[in-house]
């Protein structure tokens, strides 16, 4: 499993789930619902003892489950900060350079925003809490799409909302950008006039409150980017004309209890009715996430298919 699955579902999927007792590690068992167990990095074996709940002879399975180390990534990124002059945030921020970089040659770059859960000020948490900013940076994805990968990380204090107002409650204007927005763009900026970054090939990315942020930023700075995959998050209906022509790729659970799919829903309609053609996928409501279905950036950027078509498009 990759390295932001933190535990594993036991699930019994014959017609009748009462007819069963599951006992997943040593644990008591169960009948008719799912057994959850945590995995470590590395590798860990479970064991699983299924039986009929009346009592028969049981059978024990071993799961061999090998849980992906994120670490020798994260190590890769540079750990920096930036004093905005123009909000007089100070951001933390990390920043992923390619092998054998060459300023000779021009390379892609990927912005990721964070979710609210990712705030604060180690510049860590944003890499290591998902694989939103990391997922571009292993050596498999660098060996078919190298390029720089850009996540600064918003700070946690009562004063902070985040990249947009979304945090506030009962503000009016959820999708209105806060200065964490403008540091994160102007630390872009910044990192285009260190390194030799193709124009054409800027990407941003983002989930839950970074998928608000992904729309935001992409509004205020239309002709910045190439492509925009926003994760369970939402655009502005009034003003989502402005990137209609970006190339979009959506993604949102139907049954997300944090950030409802009509977010994601009601940006796709905006975006169409502007003459765009964003892609939109939506996890159904069976579909299983752990521990809710906000957790839905799991599988979308576990999914090679989407990174490969981001790397595709250029402005």
């Amino acid at each position: 499993v990759d390295s932001d699955i933190s535990a594993v579902g036991i699930v019994p999927t014959v017609a009748d789930p009462e007819a069963v007792r599951i006992a997943v590690a040593g644990s008591s068992a169960s009948t008719g619902k799912a057994n959850t167990v945590g995995v470590g990095v590395g590798s860990s074996r479970i064991a699983i003892e299924v039986s009929a709940a009346d009592g028969s002879p049981s059978t024990t399975y071993m799961v061999d489950v090998e849980r992906g180390d994120i670490t020798p990534v994260v190590g890769k990124f540079r750990k920096l900060s930036y004093t905005d002059p123009a909000t007089g945030e100070t951001m933390g921020y990390r920043l992923f350079v390619p092998d054998n970089y060459d300023a000779t040659r021009s390379y892609p770059l990927v912005l990721f925003l964070h979710g609210a859960g990712e705030r604060g000020s180690d510049d860590e948490s944003q890499l290591t809490a998902n694989q939103g900013g990391t997922i571009w940076a292993t050596p498999e994805d660098q060996a078919k799409h190298p390029a720089f990968v850009l996540a600064p990380q918003s700070g946690l204090t009562p004063k902070t909302q985040g990249w947009t107002s979304l945090e506030k409650h009962g503000q009016n204007d959820p999708f209105k950008p806060q200065k964490e927005l403008v540091t994160a763009y102007d630390i872009l900026a910044k990192v285009q006039g260190e390194f030799s970054i193709d124009r054409r090939r800027i990407y941003v990315t983002g989930l839950s409150m970074g998928g608000f942020g992904a729309y935001a930023i992409a509004i205020a700075h239309p002709n910045e980017f190439a492509a925009i995959v926003p994760v369970c998050g939402g655009g502005d209906p009034a003003r989502l004309a402005t990137i209609a022509k970006i190339p979009i790729w959506i993604f949102h659970a139907a049954k997300d209890p944090s950030i409802r799919a009509g977010y994601s829903r009601n940006s796709v309609a905006a975006l169409k009715k502007a003459g765009g053609h964003p892609r939109y996928t939506e996890y159904p409501a069976g579909a299983y996430f752990y521990p809710t279905a906000h957790f839905s950036w799991t599988t979308t950027y576990a999914n090679a298919d989407m990174r490969d078509w981001l790397f595709e498009q250029s402005r």
